[in-house]
């Protein structure tokens, strides 16, 4: 069958978000949360199930996390969550492995798995403080056009030729920092795009309301 790329995502979410809801009427959520996800990690050697239900699995682990960490707690240990995630990081830019959540593929199994976390919550602690700075417009219209930008991914995902970057950075003997710098350009595009969009949205209202006055 053939993939049908970063919607994935979607399909993922779904799945992980109805679990979390069975999660919250068991006895013990987080036990539940972490068998299921192993069991995902075990079955995906064997056989793949459709529409993203192993992905799913994996991620209600995140979600159940996600659900009982307290924010205030997370501020008072924020210095050493971003320790762990500056040094999880590092460790996956210099022994080149790290997670990949569309394959269930955790290589260094917890380890992973709290680096992972640490770094979200970390991304989250930065949101925050960007509230009142020069991303504090940036951040909610990305927010806004999410759909919009995981839509763009999913064009240029099958559209753009990638092989052109990897070349690039294969000529000038970077080729190991060719999937940061995909990710870095795939994100910067999507926004940029989605932020063109918004201003053709916003002037297409204005036309609108104009036409009815």
């Amino acid at each position: 069958m053939p993939a049908i790329g970063p919607i994935w995502f979607l399909l993922a979410l779904f799945w992980a978000l109805l679990l979390l809801e069975l999660y919250k009427r068991t006895k013990y959520p987080m036990a539940c949360a972490i068998g299921v996800s192993f069991l995902s990690l075990a079955l995906h050697h064997f056989f793949w199930l459709p529409w993203s239900i192993q992905e799913g699995m994996v991620a209600s682990l995140f979600a159940i996390v996600g659900y009982s960490i307290s924010l205030e707690k997370v501020k008072q240990n924020r210095i050493l969550v971003c320790c762990v995630a500056i040094l999880y990081l590092l460790f996956c830019l210099f022994s080149g492995s790290h997670l990949d959540m569309v394959k269930c593929a955790f290589p260094y199994g917890p380890v992973d798995f709290v680096g992972a976390v640490c770094c979200v919550i970390a991304i989250l602690m930065v949101s925050i403080r960007l509230q009142s700075h020069l991303m504090s417009r940036l951040l909610p219209m990305i927010g806004r056009n999410s759909i919009w930008i995981l839509c763009i991914h999913t064009i240029e995902f099958d559209v753009f030729p990638w092989w052109i970057l990897a070349r690039i950075c294969t000529m000038a003997k970077i080729g190991g920092l060719y999937e940061t710098a995909q990710a870095i350009l795939r994100i910067v595009m999507a926004i940029c795009i989605s932020m063109i969009a918004e201003k053709m949205r916003d002037m297409d209202y204005a036309t609108t309301n104009l036409k009815n006055i």
